[in-house]
């Protein structure tokens, strides 16, 4: 989980640099950047307790919550269609 979060950010990060936009940009980076540091989060925290976590920020905050998945599943689909 903790590799697709970082090529996840690795293509956001990419495709936020060639946009030419520069809000766009600094959204991209704000999002590989979080994915980057969820990365290291989900390498070092038990199973059990990244749940119970997770649950919280999203009861906290849901509108970011469905962003942030709209965003992650957008990359991921576009990695995983270039697979094929």
């Amino acid at each position: 989980m903790a590799d697709l979060l970082n090529e996840a950010a690795e293509v956001i990060h990419q495709k936020s640099v060639g946009s030419g936009h520069a809000e766009v940009s600094e959204m991209g980076d704000r999002a590989a950047n979080w994915l980057e540091h969820s990365a290291d989060y989900v390498r070092e925290i038990e199973p059990q307790r990244l749940r119970a976590d997770l649950e919280d920020k999203v009861r906290r905050n849901p509108g970011r919550s469905l962003m942030i998945a709209g965003i992650v599943g957008l990359v991921l689909g576009s990695v995983f269609r270039r697979r094929r």
